[in-house]
């Protein structure tokens, strides 16, 4: 059995939530603490598999408590669960959460995401996915910046000035911004020529995007791939922001999406001479690049995304999503980071390689996520992004 703990300052909720989870008391024990003060009580005795906690609570808020069993627990499954929340406090409620989930949730959505993060620390655990990333040895130790900028962005007091000075500190870093600022991609009328004009441009929220993509995307090239790769996470990243548009999580799938295919990049820097051979088997329809790589490595490029963004910092809601990328969720999933991210993914290779069993699937995701009125808007997009490019 599995120890849930349930916080949130309203009883109501409180017992409306431990209801909707009592057909898997046979796989959970759940409890409950009526507020923040109460949780941090519960925690300094007990010891929890999954904690998920209300963002907005008034005596001690739901950062506060999950930065605590962080600490406390640091193997505990972190989910925090909101709706009155905007994407900036998502992204800085991210940093403690290992997923965010949207209020209401169902009893079934709470238990399917608290089970998939659980897995995930098998995966970011497992010694050969590990024993691999580690050994890589050639790509970035992290992306240092995009940290500094996302501390600032994620502040209330944040300024323009103040994000382009932490991004022109580091000359290659800004000339690689303003080239993409500057590019087709963003369609603006006249070039951008300093990073003060492109945080006005375009936003913090595509900046902070572009400054994680440059400098993740910056090592050796053995095989090519890397600018086909940034460009497609880039345009995976307006897909997954389109269909998670007006919830807390629209920034936080955005990167998922950047990043998901990272560990196509890193297996090809670390073993070229043997991620060539699957790359050409891949494209001449000779399996699933996940089954590919498993035969030659043990494990799939998703899984070293994970791994690898794990051990750089990255937001654990970000990492949760990478790792399943390629998996569709099952019939109880709610909205989240991991489940718009791998609807964005279904649709960009139904537009690429359209499958009727696939289209159903989504089809039928899209209902579950209650996003169904809006998924021809989505295949639209996904055939303008994808439609006339192979995978790679």
């Amino acid at each position: 059995m599995r120890r849930l703990l349930l916080v949130d300052d309203e009883p109501s909720v409180v017992n409306a939530l431990k209801k909707a989870l009592r057909p898997f008391r046979d796989r959970w024990e759940i409890e409950t603490a009526e507020g923040g003060r109460a949780a941090l009580d519960v925690l300094g005795q007990h010891r929890f598999d999954a904690v998920v906690s209300d963002a907005r609570m008034p005596d001690v808020d739901g950062e506060a408590v999950l930065e605590f069993t962080r600490k406390q627990h640091p193997t505990t499954v972190r989910l925090v669960l909101s709706g009155q929340v905007d994407s900036k406090t998502g992204h800085r409620l991210a940093s403690v959460a290992h997923q965010f989930l949207s209020k209401p949730s169902t009893g079934e959505a709470i238990l399917t995401a608290v089970e998939e993060c659980c897995c995930l620390g098998e995966t970011l655990a497992d010694p050969r996915v590990r024993g691999l990333v580690t050994s890589i040895g050639k790509l970035p130790v992290g992306p240092r910046v995009y940290h500094r900028v996302s501390a600032l962005i994620d502040s209330p007091t944040s300024s323009a000035e103040e994000v382009a000075e932490v991004i022109e500190q580091d000359a290659a870093l800004c000339t690689s911004v303003l080239r993409f600022v500057s590019s087709a991609f963003f369609g603006l009328p006249r070039a951008v020529t300093n990073m003060k004009q492109a945080v006005a441009a375009i936003g913090f929220e595509r900046v902070r995007e572009l400054v994680l993509s440059s400098e993740v995307f910056s090592a050796p090239d053995p095989l090519g791939v890397m600018a086909h790769l940034e460009r497609c996470g880039l345009q995976r990243a307006r897909l997954a922001r389109l269909i998670a548009e007006g919830s807390p999580m629209t920034n936080l799938v955005g990167e998922a999406a950047l990043l998901s295919d990272l560990g196509i990049y890193a297996l090809s820097l670390r073993r070229p001479d043997i991620y060539a051979p699957i790359l050409s088997a891949f494209r001449a329809g000779e399996g699933s690049l996940s089954e590919l790589e498993h035969a030659a490595f043990g494990c799939s490029h998703a899984q070293v995304a994970a791994v690898l963004l794990g051990l750089w910092g990255l937001p654990q809601t970000v990492v949760n999503a990478v790792n399943w990328h390629h998996d569709l969720p099952t019939g109880s999933a709610g909205l989240d980071t991991r489940t718009v991210l791998a609807l964005a993914v279904g649709l960009e290779d139904d537009a690429r390689r359209p499958a009727p069993a696939r289209t159903a699937a989504l089809e039928a995701l899209a209902t579950q996520l209650e996003v169904g009125a809006r998924l021809p808007l989505f295949k639209n997009f996904a055939k303008q992004q994808f439609g006339n490019e192979v995978r790679s």
